[in-house]
């Protein structure tokens, strides 16, 4: 039975499907098909699709034709089951595409009449009109693929891989060529089904140029304990010192990249590597190549916003109080004794303590390092934009951009934009306000006594201050805009009773401009805020490890949920997932 379709395997799918067998099961003959050099835009395929006779199948009838030395002969074969008898349209239609010429009409319907598998011949002696094996050719729209499919022959002669590389080449397939595939595809005869036989070659972009840092840029804040579960503030690894003229970091440029090509050969342009930029901090210059970073002065390297710094180092040998009186100072400062209540430092590098912190105020652009600790009795304010290290924080207010390490936080409120561990043999977080973005961890949370102590994970502390900030002015423009409107209605009202005061018109003119103003700001005040909400859920991720006990009183939040501890928990970790936070092992 003749099938026909847009392309040969939608024929023979056809086929396929109708007698309900695979490919394997049948003998499939090309009837009508395509000349490569010719248009497609009217091609059709036809082929003849035979079950194998010792299938239990409903079959159609069906025939073959014979070239002998006498003559073209005919073999018409009868149905199988249920199947139909072949039409002598269908014959014809296969001698006209064989090209058979002079055929006996009547020696045709002898053979429909005869049946029975017997050769009868239609046609004087003649040679067959054989057609060879052709390659149908799909690219995709945007020449990043090309398929193959492979026509079988009818009679004639298969195609060779010269052959289809030259086809491909004749239709504009020149790069990216599947050699293997081509090859395997032809000597294996595949025909019929679509093989991949070329791929666009992908562009290589360059590498970013990159900054090699000769010091060490990230100093890890690794606090060590002793034996005896005391914590060792000795040998914390922060300070590094820097000689004059001393390398500090060296700038790679970025590499050009590697063009690609589509299938059809045409260029896919490659991207070059970004390049890299050279940040000059105090006491630094660059050289006249522009590809190194030297120190100016002997002392301490820190790196803030990009930039690497060197600073100098302001010591106090004793405490400071009214003989020293606030400090402030563009390196760093190392305060041999305490700081009294009332005082305050303010430092671009680090600010190292000896002693005890009281009441005072210590700003530092960099890190803040206290060996005994800081006893703020409500007053004492501590902010750093790097990490923070004290023996213990009791009653202080701290903001630190990096983490927070200490062997105990007691009421206090307590902020970083990294990771808060209270280590050591105390472990001890108890009372007032503790938030990190990261991570917090602890040995206890909380006292037996159900002290009310609130820990927050998974937030940006800058970035939820500015929220409030930002909310705060958007409701004050709202009531301005209020006030505004009211006043616009008002000389609105007295214009239609039919007078209006110059002063008014000049105010109703201030009115409408400021309405406006005030509309555009409040618009875009009210995306900014929808941003900043979409950043907070965003970082809505962070844990909570206990390695020892939370007690009941602590309130856990993470992110926009919040978890009140009622019952004593050991060793354990909260995390947060599905919009609740849940409980795991202690890792």
């Amino acid at each position: 039975m003749l099938f026909r379709g847009e392309t040969f395997q939608e024929a023979v799918s056809k086929g396929l499907e109708y007698y309900e067998i695979t490919q394997d099961m049948a003998e499939i003959n090309l009837v009508k098909g395509v000349d490569p050099q010719q248009s497609h835009s009217d091609s059709e395929f036809v082929v003849e699709v035979i079950p194998n006779n010792d299938l239990s199948v409903d079959a159609d009838g069906n025939f073959k034709l014979f070239y002998e030395e006498d003559g073209v002969y005919v073999q018409i074969y009868p149905p199988i089951g249920n199947g139909e008898e072949i039409k002598p349209e269908t014959v014809k239609e296969r001698l006209a595409y064989k090209k058979v010429h002079d055929i006996d009409s009547e020696a045709l319907m002898q053979a429909f009449n005869t049946g029975n598998n017997e050769k009868i011949k239609i046609a004087p002696y003649q040679e067959e009109e054989k057609y060879p094996a052709s390659l149908a050719l799909e690219i995709a729209a945007d020449d990043s693929k090309a398929f193959a499919t492979m026509i079988p022959p009818d009679g004639g002669d298969s195609l060779t891989v010269d052959e289809v590389m030259k086809s491909l080449e004749e239709n504009g397939v020149i790069a990216g060529l599947d050699h293997s595939r081509i090859e395997e595809m032809v000597t294996k005869r595949i025909y019929g089904i679509p093989i991949q036989v070329a791929a666009a070659i992908a562009p290589q972009d360059g590498e970013n140029g990159y900054i090699e840092y000769k010091v060490n840029v990230e100093k890890k804040k690794d606090l060590n304990v002793n034996e005896d579960g005391t914590v060792d503030f000795h040998e914390l690894g922060l300070i590094e010192n820097v000689k004059t003229g001393q390398v500090l970091a060296q700038l790679f440029p970025p590499t050009d990249g590697k063009d690609g090509q589509d299938v059809r050969g045409n260029v896919i342009k490659a991207k070059s590597g970004v390049p890299a930029k050279l940040l000059k901090g105090k006491n630094i210059e660059i050289t006249e190549d522009k590809s190194r970073l030297v120190s100016l002065i002997d002392g301490q390297v820190s790196i803030a916003a990009g930039k690497l710094n060197v600073y100098p180092v302001y010591e106090v040998i004793g405490n400071v109080d009214n003989s020293t009186g606030n400090i402030r100072f563009v390196g760093k400062v190392v305060v041999r004794g305490n700081v009294l209540t009332g005082f305050e430092i303010q430092a671009d590098g680090d600010i190292e303590v000896n002693g005890v912190v009281e009441g005072a105020k210590l700003k530092s652009g960099s890190n803040i390092i206290l060996k005994r600790g800081a006893q703020g009795s409500g007053r004492g304010v501590l902010t750093c934009e790097g990490s923070l290290v004290s023996k213990f924080i009791e009653n202080c207010t701290v903001e630190a951009g990096g983490d927070i390490l200490a062997d105990a936080i007691m009421h206090s409120n307590i902020s970083s934009k990294s990771t808060i561990e209270v280590k050591g043999r105390k472990g001890l977080l108890v009372g007032g306000n503790v938030a990190a973005r990261n991570e917090i961890r602890a040995k206890t949370i909380g006292s037996p006594m159900a002290t009310l102590t609130h820990i927050e994970v998974g937030v940006d502390p800058d970035l939820r201050k500015n929220m409030d900030i930002l909310h705060k002015k958007l409701e004050q423009e709202r009531k301005s805009l209020e006030q505004v409107n009211y006043n616009i209605n008002l000389i609105a009202k007295m214009a239609k009773n039919g007078y209006v005061p110059e002063n008014k018109k000049v105010l109703f003119k201030r009115c409408a401009e400021l309405k406006t103003q005030l509309e555009e700001n409040i618009k875009q005040k009210e995306i900014k805020l929808h941003e900043m909400k979409s950043q907070l859920n965003a970082i809505s991720k962070g844990t909570v490890k206990v390695r020892g006990v939370v007690n009941p009183g602590t309130v856990i939040t993470i992110g926009s949920s919040t978890m009140h501890i009622k019952d004593s928990i050991e060793f354990t970790t909260f995390y947060r997932t599905g919009g609740e936070i849940k409980l795991g092992p202690y890792e």
